[in-house]
Protein backbone atom coordinates (compact mmCIF):
# COMPACT_ATOMS: atom_id res chain seq x y z
CA UNK A 1 0.00 0.00 0.00
CA UNK A 2 2.78 2.43 0.89
CA UNK A 3 4.54 1.63 -2.36
CA UNK A 4 1.40 2.51 -4.32
CA UNK A 5 1.11 5.85 -2.51
CA UNK A 6 4.76 6.61 -3.13
CA UNK A 7 4.31 5.76 -6.80
CA UNK A 8 1.28 8.06 -7.11
CA UNK A 9 3.11 10.85 -5.28
CA UNK A 10 6.12 10.44 -7.57
CA UNK A 11 3.88 10.68 -10.63
CA UNK A 12 2.09 13.73 -9.26
CA UNK A 13 5.42 15.42 -8.54
CA UNK A 14 6.67 14.63 -12.05
CA UNK A 15 3.51 16.10 -13.55
CA UNK A 16 3.80 19.11 -11.24
CA UNK A 17 7.40 19.76 -12.33
CA UNK A 18 6.39 19.83 -16.01
CA UNK A 19 3.52 22.19 -15.22
CA UNK A 20 5.73 24.32 -12.96
CA UNK A 21 8.27 24.77 -15.76
CA UNK A 22 5.49 26.06 -18.03
CA UNK A 23 4.30 28.51 -15.36
CA UNK A 24 7.84 29.69 -14.59
CA UNK A 25 8.45 30.38 -18.29
CA UNK A 26 5.22 32.37 -18.57
CA UNK A 27 5.99 34.32 -15.38
CA UNK A 28 9.50 35.14 -16.58
CA UNK A 29 8.20 36.31 -19.95
CA UNK A 30 5.64 38.57 -18.27
CA UNK A 31 8.21 40.01 -15.87
CA UNK A 32 10.54 40.76 -18.78
CA UNK A 33 7.67 42.49 -20.56
CA UNK A 34 6.95 44.60 -17.47
CA UNK A 35 10.61 45.64 -17.37
CA UNK A 36 10.25 47.24 -20.84
CA UNK A 37 8.07 50.08 -19.57
CA UNK A 38 4.94 49.06 -21.43
CA UNK A 39 1.95 51.33 -22.03
CA UNK A 40 -0.57 51.15 -19.18
CA UNK A 41 -2.95 48.70 -20.89
CA UNK A 42 -0.18 46.29 -21.83
CA UNK A 43 1.35 46.59 -18.36
CA UNK A 44 -2.02 45.70 -16.83
CA UNK A 45 -2.28 42.66 -19.06
CA UNK A 46 1.27 41.52 -18.25
CA UNK A 47 0.63 42.06 -14.55
CA UNK A 48 -2.62 40.08 -14.72
CA UNK A 49 -0.87 37.23 -16.55
CA UNK A 50 1.93 37.21 -13.99
CA UNK A 51 -0.55 37.15 -11.10
CA UNK A 52 -2.56 34.30 -12.66
CA UNK A 53 0.52 32.19 -13.35
CA UNK A 54 1.94 32.75 -9.85
CA UNK A 55 -1.44 31.93 -8.31
CA UNK A 56 -1.78 28.72 -10.32
CA UNK A 57 1.78 27.67 -9.45
CA UNK A 58 1.06 28.34 -5.78
CA UNK A 59 -2.02 26.13 -5.82
CA UNK A 60 -0.24 23.34 -7.67
CA UNK A 61 2.65 23.46 -5.18
CA UNK A 62 0.18 23.26 -2.31
CA UNK A 63 -1.51 20.23 -3.84
CA UNK A 64 1.78 18.27 -3.93
CA UNK A 65 2.99 19.48 -0.53
CA UNK A 66 5.79 21.83 -1.61
CA UNK A 67 5.30 24.30 1.21
CA UNK A 68 8.38 26.45 0.47
CA UNK A 69 7.39 26.97 -3.16
CA UNK A 70 3.83 27.77 -2.05
CA UNK A 71 5.08 30.35 0.49
CA UNK A 72 7.28 32.17 -2.03
CA UNK A 73 4.45 32.22 -4.58
CA UNK A 74 2.07 33.57 -1.92
CA UNK A 75 4.48 36.41 -1.15
CA UNK A 76 4.80 37.24 -4.88
CA UNK A 77 1.03 37.02 -5.30
CA UNK A 78 0.53 39.45 -2.41
CA UNK A 79 2.92 41.97 -3.96
CA UNK A 80 1.30 41.67 -7.40
CA UNK A 81 -2.14 42.08 -5.85
CA UNK A 82 -1.03 45.22 -4.02
CA UNK A 83 0.25 46.65 -7.30
CA UNK A 84 -3.05 45.95 -9.06
CA UNK A 85 -4.96 47.67 -6.25
CA UNK A 86 -2.69 50.74 -6.42
CA UNK A 87 -1.18 50.15 -2.96
CA UNK A 88 2.30 49.70 -4.44
CA UNK A 89 3.99 51.29 -7.42
CA UNK A 90 5.69 48.97 -9.86
CA UNK A 91 9.37 49.93 -9.65
CA UNK A 92 12.61 48.39 -10.83
CA UNK A 93 13.69 47.31 -7.31
CA UNK A 94 10.30 45.72 -6.71
CA UNK A 95 10.36 43.98 -10.08
CA UNK A 96 13.89 42.71 -9.36
CA UNK A 97 12.71 41.30 -6.03
CA UNK A 98 9.83 39.44 -7.66
CA UNK A 99 12.21 38.12 -10.35
CA UNK A 100 14.62 36.98 -7.64
CA UNK A 101 11.82 35.19 -5.81
CA UNK A 102 10.72 33.42 -8.99
CA UNK A 103 14.33 32.42 -9.69
CA UNK A 104 14.40 31.04 -6.14
CA UNK A 105 11.32 28.93 -6.89
CA UNK A 106 13.07 27.54 -9.97
CA UNK A 107 16.18 26.72 -7.91
CA UNK A 108 14.08 25.01 -5.24
CA UNK A 109 12.32 22.90 -7.84
CA UNK A 110 15.63 21.97 -9.46
CA UNK A 111 17.05 20.98 -6.09
CA UNK A 112 19.71 23.68 -6.22
CA UNK A 113 18.60 25.69 -3.20
CA UNK A 114 18.11 24.88 0.44
CA UNK A 115 14.53 25.18 1.72
CA UNK A 116 15.69 27.90 4.17
CA UNK A 117 16.52 30.09 1.15
CA UNK A 118 12.78 30.52 0.59
CA UNK A 119 12.33 32.45 3.83
CA UNK A 120 15.22 34.78 2.91
CA UNK A 121 13.64 35.48 -0.51
CA UNK A 122 10.31 36.29 1.11
CA UNK A 123 11.99 38.65 3.60
CA UNK A 124 13.86 40.49 0.80
CA UNK A 125 10.62 40.83 -1.15
CA UNK A 126 8.84 42.24 1.90
CA UNK A 127 11.72 44.67 2.58
CA UNK A 128 11.54 45.96 -0.99
CA UNK A 129 7.80 46.61 -0.69
CA UNK A 130 8.35 48.81 2.37
CA UNK A 131 11.17 50.85 0.80
CA UNK A 132 8.99 52.37 -1.93
CA UNK A 133 11.61 53.58 -4.41
CA UNK A 134 9.58 56.04 -6.49
CA UNK A 135 12.65 57.14 -8.45
CA UNK A 136 12.73 53.85 -10.33
CA UNK A 137 9.07 53.81 -11.30
CA UNK A 138 8.27 51.77 -14.39
CA UNK A 139 4.90 53.20 -15.24
CA UNK A 140 3.30 56.57 -14.65
CA UNK A 141 1.00 56.67 -11.63
CA UNK A 142 -2.51 55.74 -12.59
CA UNK A 143 -5.70 54.43 -11.11
CA UNK A 144 -5.49 50.99 -9.57
CA UNK A 145 -6.00 48.08 -11.94
CA UNK A 146 -9.52 47.47 -10.68
CA UNK A 147 -10.55 45.17 -13.51
CA UNK A 148 -7.37 43.14 -13.06
CA UNK A 149 -7.81 42.69 -9.33
CA UNK A 150 -11.41 41.60 -9.85
CA UNK A 151 -10.27 39.04 -12.39
CA UNK A 152 -7.46 37.93 -10.12
CA UNK A 153 -9.83 37.58 -7.18
CA UNK A 154 -12.24 35.48 -9.27
CA UNK A 155 -9.30 33.31 -10.31
CA UNK A 156 -8.27 32.99 -6.67
CA UNK A 157 -11.78 32.02 -5.61
CA UNK A 158 -12.36 29.49 -8.36
CA UNK A 159 -8.96 27.78 -8.35
CA UNK A 160 -8.16 27.48 -4.65
CA UNK A 161 -8.46 23.70 -4.53
CA UNK A 162 -7.69 22.65 -8.09
CA UNK A 163 -4.92 21.02 -10.05
CA UNK A 164 -4.49 20.67 -13.80
CA UNK A 165 -4.10 17.06 -14.84
CA UNK A 166 -4.16 15.35 -18.22
CA UNK A 167 -7.22 13.16 -18.72
CA UNK A 168 -5.05 10.10 -19.35
CA UNK A 169 -3.24 10.65 -16.03
CA UNK A 170 -6.53 11.09 -14.22
CA UNK A 171 -7.88 7.88 -15.74
CA UNK A 172 -4.74 6.01 -14.67
CA UNK A 173 -5.03 7.36 -11.12
CA UNK A 174 -8.68 6.35 -10.93
CA UNK A 175 -7.85 2.84 -12.11
CA UNK A 176 -5.12 2.57 -9.47
CA UNK A 177 -7.45 3.89 -6.78
CA UNK A 178 -10.02 1.19 -7.59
Amino acid sequence: MASSRDDIRARLLATFRVEADEHLQAITASLLALDRELPADEARQALETTFREVHTLKGAARSVGLVDVEAICQACETVLSRITRGQLTLSRPLLRSVEEAIDGVARLLAGGAAPAAGRALIERLERTTTQGDDAARLAPPSAPFENVSGTAQRATDSMTDSIRLATAKLDALLVEAE
